[in-house]
Parts: structure tokens; sequence; C-alpha cells
């Protein structure tokens, strides 16, 4: 129904087959997270006129249909999705810095400073409210809803609160290890003036105190400890220049690791050299790169138990399963060098367990397979293979269908989905390895 409600409002004529190309849906909304709250929330806004009249064509045979009509069917829920829309917007850019694998740390004072400026200035300029009076005489003039006085007082209300509440809490989470943790940023040699100069002397050396007060604190001991870091940083300083000249360039290009992350990690390598001139340092740069700034981590470790423990194998032990996640993150890639070289080493360290029988490819045993599939019942062979079988809707551009789909695409907004492809042809597979497991 609300495919159909979209097409006729777009003025489209589509085939059955392009229907279910240009299918959409609404996304699903997550309260913990803020991409998906932002991908439900425009999904919404965009679409709100169609969404609408799907609803009013169900309610009288829908008591689903018929409660959610009544919810959304005030210029307060538009409104909350235009302040929504428009505020999302800002936070789901802040979030994104921290979801990346690597963290740039100069530039996470910048972007919190950047979000809270942008919160103040939604709230003092009421764009959403006024964006909402705009639609509501143009792409929204069909959905019978008007905006009153007291209604637009409630959602100005609304608006303040809302933006008082997010820059408290992005305050009272930052502020405290915002200091400590910009500080890192003076270990990038990119960002070093020349020696000699009067920028050299001063530069990092603010930063400096902040870290060692914050981790030599305490008794007359701990006091010496913050002396002698200054110390190093100074001599350090020169060390760092010359490491100029020995970044590689694909760090300096590079999206996976910063220049500071290699410089720290060159200062560890370097540890046992180091010692007895950096101590300090050394211990300072083993923080540095254990701390959890980006949340890419534990992200990325619930989407590999997500796709190592699937419903097929929901009875793998907890150790199979934690080797499982440390090959699938922390391996290499597939297709490289290194995957190669550890795969055939751990293939012949199973092997050498103890002597095993190897099928032979032709012969007896394989004619014996092959008759063996040949009685097997045609119903049961077929009614499996439909089970595993999934359409490629990319083939619909073969047989004529791909500019249609385009037309389509573009009048609704819609973008290519490749995640969900992914998703299929993964589990399809995995249902076709199991398959043959079970035949052969």
């Amino acid at each position: 129904m609300y495919l159909k409600v979209q097409i006729n409002m777009k003025f489209l004529v589509l085939s059955d087959k392009s229907k279910k190309v240009v299918a959409k849906k609404f996304k699903k909304a997550c309260q913990t997270r803020w991409l998906s709250f932002d991908a439900a929330t425009q999904a919404i806004h965009d679409d709100f006129l169609a969404l609408q009249q799907t609803l009013r064509q169900l309610k009288d045979n829908d008591a689903v249909a018929c409660g959610l009509l009544s919810k959304i069917d005030s210029s307060k829920f538009i409104g909350t999705i235009y302040i929504l829309k428009e505020i999302l917007l800002v936070l789901a850019s802040l979030s994104k810095n921290f979801q990346r694998g690597q963290v740039n740390f100069s530039h996470i004072e910048p972007s919190i400073a950047y979000t809270t400026h942008k919160l103040t200035e939604i709230a003092d300029s009421k764009s959403p409210i006024a964006a909402l009076k705009k639609d509501l005489e143009g792409r929204l003039s069909n959905c019978e809803l008007h905006l009153t006085d007291p209604q637009e007082n409630q959602l100005t209300c609304l608006l303040n609160k809302y933006v008082a509440a997010l820059k408290e809490n992005i305050h009272r989470r930052f502020d405290g290890d915002l200091p400590i943790v910009s500080a890192f940023s003076i270990f990038n040699p990119l960002t070093l003036p020349q020696p000699g100069s009067g920028a050299f002397k001063e530069h990092g050396t603010k930063q400096v105190k902040t870290l060692a007060v914050h981790f030599f604190q305490g008794d007359q001991e701990e006091k010496a400890k913050q002396e002698q870091l200054l110390a190093e940083w100074e001599k350090f300083k020169f060390d760092m220049h010359t490491w100029r000249h020995d970044i590689p360039e694909e760090v300096k290009v590079s999206h996976l690791e910063t220049v500071t992350e290699w410089c720290l990690k060159r200062l560890i390598s370097l540890k046992t050299t180091y010692s007895s001139v950096f101590p300090a340092l050394a211990n300072i740069a083993e923080v540095c790169l254990s701390m959890p700034v980006s949340n890419a981590w534990p992200e990325r470790g619930c989407s590999a138990l997500k796709r190592i423990k699937t419903r097929l194998r929901n009875r793998l032990s907890v150790d199979m399963l934690q080797s499982l996640l440390i090959i699938s993150i922390n391996g290499p890639e597939l297709g490289t060098i290194e995957c190669e070289a550890l795969i055939t080493a751990a293939v012949e360290k199973w092997r050498s367990q103890k002597k095993r029988r190897k099928i032979p490819k032709h012969g007896h045993a394989a004619s014996a397979a092959a008759s063996a599939l040949q009685q097997m019942d045609t119903n049961e062979l077929s009614d499996a293979c439909v089970q595993t079988n999934t359409v490629d809707l990319q083939l619909l551009s073969d047989d004529g269908n791909g500019s249609e789909v385009e037309i389509a695409s573009a009048a609704l907004n819609l973008t290519a989905d490749t995640n969900c492809r992914e998703e299929a042809d993964s589990d399809y597979d995995s249902e076709c390895d199991d398959f043959n497991d079970m035949i052969f």
C-alpha cells in the first residue's frame, strides 16, 4: 500500500519487477545509536505525506494503522520530526568522528566546539519551525495540518529544552577529559615548527604540563616526575623533528592510521633504546595508544559476532567462538600473502596431527557419490535448492528494466543498498555450504 501511494504521488508507471527493486521501507529507530535515529527521522521527514495517506487507507481495516495515524496526524508530531531532523544531522556528524578506526586528537576539541555552536544557532534562529511553516504551505499542503500560535510556542519551548539538555550532556561528558585527550596532538611531527624558532621552543609546553599534572599527582616524588617529563619533552622535540623524513607516504594519506599514532608506535618500538632517555614519555605513549577513544572496535566486534554465530551455528562453544572472533577481527585480510601463508601453515598443522585419508577426486568413491546423488528424491533436492536460491535484483537491468528502475529510484530518493545485497550473498553462500555438507 505504501509503495502504491508513493507511485501515485510521484506519477510513476512501473512494472512488477521494477516495483520489487524500488520498494522502500522506513528505517528502524534505535535510541542508543545516533546514526540509526537520524536515518529513521530523515525517512519520515522526506515521505511524511505518503506515510500519512497510507495509514489513512488502512485505518478502517487495521487497528495498528489506526493507532499510528492518531499519533502522527498532528502538528506536534511533524514539528518534532523537523526539530530532530535538523539537530540529529549535527549530532551524527560528531558521532562519525568517534566511529572511525582512528581518531585525530587535534580534531576532537574543534568538532565538539562546532557541535555546541551549531546547536545554539539552531535554537536561536528557530530554523526547524520556520522550515515546517514553509512546507505546510508547500509540499505538505495536502496533509491537512495547520500550525497555530499555541502549537508554535509549544514547539519553540521543546526546541530550546532539547538543545539545552544536549549541550549540558556534551559538556558533562567531554569537558573533564577533553584537555587531556587534546594534549596528545603534540606528538604529530608534521605540526612541529622548525628548530631555532620561538614557536619551536614553546611548542607543546602547555600540553605536556597538562599531561604531567594528570598522570603524576601526589607526593614530592610525583612532582619530580613532572619536571622529568618536561625535560624529556624538550629533548624529544629534536628527535621527533628528525622523524619527519621517515614518515611513510602511505601513513600520510591513510585513513587507518594517523601520523600521531605512527610516532607513538615508533616511540614504543624503540622503548628498549629510549628507556633510559625517555622513560616517562614512553609510558605516556603506551597510555595514549591503549586509550579507547573510538567506539569502532566494539561496534566491529558486535558485527563480527552476528556474522559468525548465525542461526545455523548457534551451538558454537565459547572457546571456539572467541577464537573465530579473534581471527575475524585481528586476522590479516583475505587475499594477502600473509593470509595465504597463515592458512597454509594452519592446514599443514591440522593434517600433521594424525594420518588423514584423502578423498580421491576420481574413481570408485566419486562414482558412488554420483550414483547416490542420482538416486535421491528429485522433489527433495529441488525443495532444498529453492531454499538456497536468491534472486539478484541487479539482473533486472539485463531484461530492459534498468532505465525504469533508475528513473524510479531518482524520483523516490533511493540510494543503492549494497549492504543488504552483501548480507544476502553471505547468507546464500553459507546455506549452499551447509547444503553441500548435507549431501556429501
